[in-house]
């Protein structure tokens, strides 16, 4: 932001921001500017928002590649591997609809039986996840894994008759 005019464009709009109380645009226009918040609490609160706003969209994100990464694991992965990877979760009393709790558990969990998709470089590593991103892939292929388990037993009652 070497432009003196931009900067103080940026500024402006800043204290504009300021006087109507606009919380995101002001943390945002303090961030980008460089200058020091008037109003700490405004400051703090904006941030929060965007914060939020911030792991609203990565959840998106994560949700629209679950959906991705479930077709690819319809197709390569032993239905045996899920069952394991569940009485793993069940045997070491793994909450898998508490997103918060257990984050080291969990990613060990995935890392043990999905290596191929989780482990650092690959596909969805999980090195720079956040813990409620770890707990909402853990309970995307736990459901997963259960939804295939069912539709084997199913499959298998209906080969019985």
């Amino acid at each position: 932001m070497s432009n003196p005019n931009e900067m103080e464009m940026l500024d402006k709009q800043r204290i504009e921001a300021f006087i109507r109380q606009d919380v995101r645009e002001y943390a945002r226009l303090c961030d980008a500017t460089g200058m020091d918040p008037e109003d700490s609490e405004l400051y703090r609160w904006g941030i929060a928002i965007l914060n939020q706003e911030k792991d609203q969209k990565e959840m998106s994100e994560l949700r629209e590649k679950h959906s991705e990464f479930e077709r690819t694991l319809a197709r390569k992965i032993p239905i045996e591997r899920y069952k394991a990877f569940l009485n793993q979760a069940k045997e070491r009393k793994i909450s898998i609809s508490d997103l918060y709790s257990g984050t080291a558990q969990k990613r060990s969990l995935l890392l043990k039986f999905f290596p191929e998709d989780f482990a650092p470089g690959k596909l969805r590593d999980l090195t720079s996840r956040r813990e409620h991103a770890i707990g909402t892939i853990f309970k995307g292929v736990a459901d997963y894994a259960k939804r295939r388990m069912k539709e084997q037993r199913e499959q298998r009652r209906a080969e019985r008759n």
